[in-house]
Parts: C-alpha cells; structure tokens; sequence
C-alpha cells in the first residue's frame, strides 16, 4: 500500500483481502485491524492496484470476471466498497477468466483483461471519487490474455497470450 505502512494480498481461494501492517525499518508485516476484508462470495480475487495517491484499491477477481473498486483508509487500512463492475459484456460470463489488472501511468484510465473473450476492457477513472465507468473493449489479437503491460510513458501496451503463445503491441 503506498505510504508504507500497511501491505494487502489477494486470497482467490477465501475471497479475502488480507491486511497487514508493515514496519519498513525491519521489514516485518503483522495483521492490522481489521485483518482482512471479505470480498464477494465466489469473486475470486486476483490481482490489485492502488491509485496514485493510495486512496483506491482496484482489485481483478477472477472467477467472477469483475472489477472492485475500494476506498483506502490510510491510517488503519482498512478498506470500504465502493463499486462493482464487470470485466466482460452481459451474456458473455462464464466463470474464471479475468486476468491482469493495471492503471494507466497517468491514474486517468484502468485496463482489465479477460481470457474468455481475448479482450482488455478500458475504464475510465472517475479522479474525484475514483469510480470507474466502461469506455471499451479491444481485442488482444490472440487467444487468451493472461498478462499484459504498460510502458512508463503511457504510451504503449503490450498484451501476452497464453492460448495463442504471442504478444501484441498497441498504441
């Protein structure tokens, strides 16, 4: 978490967010209080991502192919809901394909990946408040998204297929 003060990890199998403290002088991590958060049953929680000023945590979850959105208290660590929204158009679930998750360099847009669909689903930060609302999807030009990256400047992103075993480079 930035600040350095706490660390969060995502628990697929209990749905959980794991809270902890963090002491960065020994590099020792104890529970906080509260512990964890309890994310939706059967959400999977994958991946995370803070905002840049720490106050959101976006979070990947899986098996239910959506995207979390938190609120950050930054002097406990704990964590509030915010908002919920799908990686992937209705009609199209089926559970256990939501991959990578990662915030533009700039903080004003988020990507999420699903493998289902070989898709990266563009959102837009709301910078107020931190909510997301969907902009797009675009393909990845292969079969199964598992990861993918963003340059430092923004100006790139780089999808790696899993089925398909290529990468494809976007503007």
């Amino acid at each position: 978490m930035p600040g350095n003060r706490f660390a969060v990890v995502a628990d697929l199998g209990t749905d959980k967010l794991l809270i902890y403290r963090f002491d960065p002088s020994t590099g020792r991590i104890a529970p906080a209080e509260p512990a964890f958060f309890q994310m939706r049953a059967g959400s999977g929680p994958r991946h995370l991502t803070f905002s840049r000023d720490g106050r959101i945590l976006y979070v990947v979850n899986e098996i239910d192919c959506t995207v979390t959105v938190l609120s950050v208290d930054k002097a406990t660590g704990g964590l509030h809901l915010l908002q919920t929204i799908a990686t992937m158009d209705k009609g199209l679930e089926q559970s256990g394909d939501a991959a990578e998750l990662l915030l533009h360099p700039r903080g004003r847009f988020l990507y999420a990946s699903t493998r289902q669909t070989s898709t990266i689903r563009l959102f837009q930060v709301n910078e107020l408040n931190g909510r997301l609302t969907s902009v797009r999807d675009f393909s990845t030009a292969g079969l199964s998204p598992a990861v993918f990256a963003i340059g430092p400047s923004g100006r790139w992103l780089i999808a790696g297929n899993q089925i398909s075993n290529n990468l494809a480079l976007f503007p």
